[in-house]
C-alpha cells in the first residue's frame, strides 16, 4: 500500500494544487468589486418642445460599499435651464456644501454623505433635477467632475464612470386645421436607450427593472403594450450590446 501511495504521490500533489488554485480562482470572482456607474435617469420623454419641463435623477450603481459622494454636472445654458433641485429621493443624508447652479457656466455642485452603516450599494438616486428646454437641438448633460468614496474608513476614492445624457428639444409645430377625418396618430416609439447616452446598457437595464415595481411611464413602455413588464425587458435585453 505504501508503494502505491508513494508511485501516485506527485500526481496527489498535482491534484491538490489545481483544487487550491480553483478554489482562489472561485474566491477572486466571488468577492470582485466590480464597477461604479453614476448615470442620469430621466422621468419622462428625452424628446421635449421649447419651454418643456421636466425632472432627470442623477444616480449611482455600485457593487462597492460607498458613503460619500461629490459630482460637478454640466451643461449648455443655451438650450437648457435648471429651474429646481429636489433631495427628497436622494441616498445622500449629509449635505457638505449648499447645492449650487451656476448658469453663466452651465455647471451644478453637489456633495454629500450618507449616515447608513457599512454604506450604500446597489442603484440609488443622489439628487433630483428640474430641466427647461430653451433651444432646439441636442442638449448634452455630462459628469464633469465626480468623485466617489468607499465605506472602507479610510476614504479611499473609487473607481467610476460617469455617461453623459441628451436631451433633444423640438420646436413645436402647429396643428392643423380641425378636420374630423384625420388618421390616428401612430404610437409613440420610445428607445431602449433610456438614459440617453447613446447605447444600451446595464444602465438603462437598470432603470427599466426599477419602472416594473413603480407607477407607470410611457418611456419605459418599449413595447406600447400599455405596461411596463418582462416583454419591455426582452426588447431592452435584444438591443444591448
Amino acid at each position: 500500500m505504501l508503494h502505491v501511495v508513494r508511485r501516485h504521490k506527485r500526481k496527489i500533489l498535482f491534484t491538490h494544487s489545481v483544487v487550491v488554485f480553483t478554489l482562489l480562482a472561485s474566491s477572486a470572482v466571488t468577492f470582485d468589486t466590480g464597477s461604479t456607474t453614476l448615470f442620469l435617469a430621466p422621468r419622462g420623454d428625452t424628446a421635449l418642445a421649447i419651454g418643456q419641463t421636466t425632472d432627470v435623477d442623477v444616480m449611482l450603481t455600485t457593487q462597492t460599499p460607498i458613503n460619500a459622494l461629490s459630482v460637478t454636472l454640466s451643461f449648455p445654458t443655451d438650450m437648457i435651464e435648471i429651474v429646481g433641485m429636489s433631495k427628497e429621493r436622494s441616498f445622500l443624508t449629509l449635505w457638505t456644501e449648499e447645492t449650487v447652479i451656476r448658469e453663466d457656466s452651465g455647471e451644478i455642485h453637489f456633495s454629500g454623505g450618507t449616515t447608513e452603516h457599512g454604506g450604500i450599494t446597489g442603484s440609488t438616486t443622489a439628487l433630483t433635477i428640474s430641466v427647461r428646454a430653451k433651444h432646439p437641438g441636442s442638449a448634452q448633460i455630462y459628469f464633469k467632475e465626480a468623485h466617489v468614496l468607499a465605506s472602507d474608513g479610510h476614504g479611499t476614492t473609487v473607481e467610476s464612470v460617469g455617461t453623459p445624457f441628451t436631451y433633444h428639444i423640438q420646436t413645436p409645430t402647429l396643428s392643423g386645421g380641425g378636420g374630423t377625418n384625420q388618421a390616428p396618430l401612430p404610437p409613440v416609439s420610445h428607445s431602449p436607450d433610456i438614459n440617453g447616452d447613446g447605447f444600451v446598457s446595464l444602465a438603462d437595464i437598470s432603470i427599466l427593472l426599477m419602472g416594473i415595481e413603480k407607477p407607470y411611464e410611457a418611456r419605459l413602455d418599449l413595447n406600447n403594450d400599455g405596461s411596463i413588464s418582462i416583454a419591455d425587458l426582452s426588447v431592452s435585453l435584444a438591443h444591448m450590446r
